[in-house]
């Protein structure tokens, strides 16, 4: 299943179910880091950082979509989830809410979209496969002046994102969503993934 960040779940209308959060504080960036290695801990630092990545405005042009999933998808299962994201980021959905084909905002407005990865919590792992849960924050909008404004607002998330190793490391192989929890509803026992 296809992951819905913020802004497709706030353009269709809502979130698809609930589910328990995360629990271990998140590390992301936008490049491979040298925590990613053949480990639990590796595993947890690949899923935050892909949570961030494909939580971006990026993700809304073709091209820059598609180069991002050639980067960290699993070889074997490449070509269906570069389907599966073409077939939620449309050019419809993108005139739905104010954006180009190109995913561009209109001259004068500021497209947000960004994802905020804040715990995450390997549920399960073998040294060939993981799934991780990442917990997150979406911010969503578009300001300025414009025909058409959505108000910037946050929600929070759960990617379920399941990870096999290869030669390159990490690659997401299967990814869903769900809704929440809310910030009272989290626990952030446990020690940082770092």
């Amino acid at each position: 299943m296809v992951v819905l960040v913020a802004a497709i779940a706030i353009a269709n209308g809502g979130w698809q179910d609930d589910s328990p959060g995360p629990r271990r504080p998140a590390v992301a960036d936008d490049k491979p880091r040298t925590g990613e290695g053949h480990t639990r801990q590796g595993a947890e630092h690949a899923a935050s950082r892909y949570a961030k990545q494909l939580g971006g405005p990026d993700m809304f042009n073709e091209q820059s979509r598609h180069q991002l999933l050639q980067e960290i998808s699993d070889p074997d299962q490449r070509s269906a989830i570069i389907a599966r994201f073409d077939g939620a980021y449309t050019r419809d959905l993108n005139r739905k809410i104010g954006l180009d084909e190109a995913g561009k905002p209109p001259a004068g407005q500021d497209f947000v979209n960004q994802t905020l990865p804040a715990s995450t919590k390997l549920t399960t792992y073998s040294p060939a496969r993981a799934t991780v849960e990442v917990w997150c924050s979406g911010l969503f909008g578009l300001k300025g002046k414009g025909p058409k404004t959505i108000p910037v607002e946050t929600n929070y998330f759960t990617l379920h994102l399941t990870l096999v190793w290869s030669d390159q490391g990490w690659k997401l192989s299967e990814s869903k969503q769900t809704e929440g929890p809310e910030p009272d509803e989290a626990d952030y026992g446990q020690s940082p993934a770092a």
